[in-house]
């Protein structure tokens, strides 16, 4: 090295100099890309944390629409079972009502009072069609 250096024609002390001057640069460079790593790391982790966040988010209204969808499915459950249960009420007064009708249809023979009954039992069939 101190061949180069007599050869270049120039003093150690300059060399020296360089040197040093090329060691600070690689230092501040070095410097430099660890904070530029540290920076992109930082950002990375706030990425990942909000992301953590979203997908938190988006499982728990899952979870919500899920209980409501559930619950949902309780009450349709429920309402269909009474819808039943009045069709079948529905169907046992439409029964009753005939059977009175009938029974009672050979004891009035005014017009008047026939068609009251005729459009008494078309009245209870159009309910009954209604409730189905």
């Amino acid at each position: 090295m101190r061949e180069i250096v007599h050869k270049i024609g120039i003093s150690q002390n300059t060399f020296n100099l360089l040197h040093i001057f090329q060691v600070k640069k690689l230092y501040e460079e070095a410097v430099k890309y660890k904070e530029n790593m540290v920076i992109r790391y930082a950002k990375s982790e706030r990425e990942v944390q909000e992301q953590k966040k979203a997908r938190e988010a988006v499982e728990h209204k899952l979870r919500e629409v899920t209980q409501q969808s559930e619950s949902l499915h309780v009450q349709i459950k429920q309402l269909r079972k009474e819808l039943s249960k009045l069709k079948n009420s529905s169907e046992e007064k439409v029964n009753i009502e005939h059977r009175l009708l009938m029974e009672l249809q050979p004891k009035y023979t005014n017009e008047s009072t026939l068609t009251y009954l005729s459009l008494a039992c078309q009245t209870i069939h159009l309910l009954h069609s209604t409730l189905r």
